[in-house]
């Protein structure tokens, strides 16, 4: 199986992004999209799956380094 995600930052400058990965997205994991460190804080099946291929939109939170996260 094989996810395409679409990534979204709320509160940051960076757009997101939407990416192919062949591991599913975790809730609470710290990823680095572009410059920005963050975390994920949702994730919602966009589509159900469609043969090997699940789509996913991941809501992620910014990590402010200044706060030691």
């Amino acid at each position: 199986m094989f996810y395409k995600v679409s990534y979204v930052i709320t509160g940051a400058s960076q757009p997101g992004a939407i990416l192919n990965q062949k591991k599913a997205p975790q809730i609470g994991a710290e990823i680095q999209i572009g410059a920005t460190h963050c975390r994920i804080v949702e994730i919602k099946n966009l589509l159900p799956p469609q043969g090997d291929c699940a789509y996913l939109h991941v809501t992620c939170q910014a990590l402010d380094p200044a706060a030691g996260e």
